[in-house]
């Protein structure tokens, strides 16, 4: 909704400055003027700004997946694949294989997305002697622009016979040398996540949330991790997790800069105006 303002006050500034020449302007015109010049540079500014922590994202910042499969089942030739992937960008990686004689049996997939605060694995094959493998990493390194208390909302879902998978979401400050918080849980859903599941229903959902107040301190430095993996053998396992309350941001550009200035100084001189009259 920011950009509607955007343009109701760059039409209300346009048409008060090209009414007239601004040597022709009144006292009460240039107020005008001055208070939507204002207006709409804090507005541009502040039009990115939201309910999370902004931070800043360091350069080694990783994000790293690993999936594998094995079929042949049917003929007899086992075939094996493999891969692990890291980039400092997203990444979406998938896989399917079959056998050559009874492919609709004998076949199995993995896949892996790895985005920012939020990470995926999946994996399935049809028979018990085919196996998948599938995992998801995210190494953020931050530091976070101004100091303050923040809820970090996680959150688990799990699908099909996930509570084969295993996985964890820390934080850690890098400053002080010293873990803030881990939030993990393994087969069969063992650990200090709170899932709301049956570990054991063949129906397959289960759904966990946290909310973590969490103090930062701009002059720290903070590691987030958050993985997940699967493994199948005869079945199929899907686990999500997301992460919310924290928000990448550039640094300032100099226009951006430039902006904020321009408007600090029409509100000055609104100001001077005022105490003159």
């Amino acid at each position: 909704m920011a950009w509607i303002w955007h343009v109701i006050l760059i039409v209300l500034t346009l048409t008060e400055c090209c009414e007239r020449p601004i040597a022709m302007v009144k006292g009460g015109q240039l107020k005008r003027i001055s208070v939507l010049w204002a207006s709409l540079c804090l507005v541009i500014i502040s039009s990115n700004s939201g309910y999370s922590l902004p931070i800043t994202v360091e350069h080694n910042t990783r994000f790293s997946t690993t999936i594998s499969t094995t079929t042949g089942w049917s003929d007899g030739e086992r075939v094996q694949e493999s891969r692990s992937t890291v980039s400092s960008n997203a990444i979406h990686d998938y896989t399917y294989k079959e056998g050559s004689a009874y492919p609709q049996y004998d076949a199995a997939y993995a896949g892996a997305d790895a985005e920012l605060f939020e990470i995926s694995a999946y994996a399935g094959s049809w028979i018990s002697d085919n196996y998948a493998f599938a995992a998801s990493r995210l190494d953020l390194i931050f530091a976070p622009l101004m100091d303050g208390s923040e809820t970090l909302e996680i959150l688990f879902l799990g699908y099909y016979e996930f509570y084969f998978s295993s996985g964890y979401v820390s934080l850690f400050d890098n400053t002080l040398d010293q873990e803030m918080w881990n939030y993990g849980w393994s087969f069969p859903l063992r650990g200090n996540v709170p899932w709301i599941s049956d570990p054991y229903d063949a129906g397959g959902y289960g759904t966990a949330a946290l909310s973590v107040e969490t103090n930062f301190i701009a002059t720290h430095s903070y590691a987030l991790t958050m993985y997940a993996e699967v493994g199948s053998n005869g079945d199929r396992e899907l686990i999500t997790v997301k992460l919310s309350g924290l928000e990448a941001r550039p640094i300032p550009e100099p226009a951006t800069l430039i902006l904020l200035a321009s408007g600090l100084l029409g509100m000055a001189g609104l100001r001077r105006m005022q105490v003159k009259s």
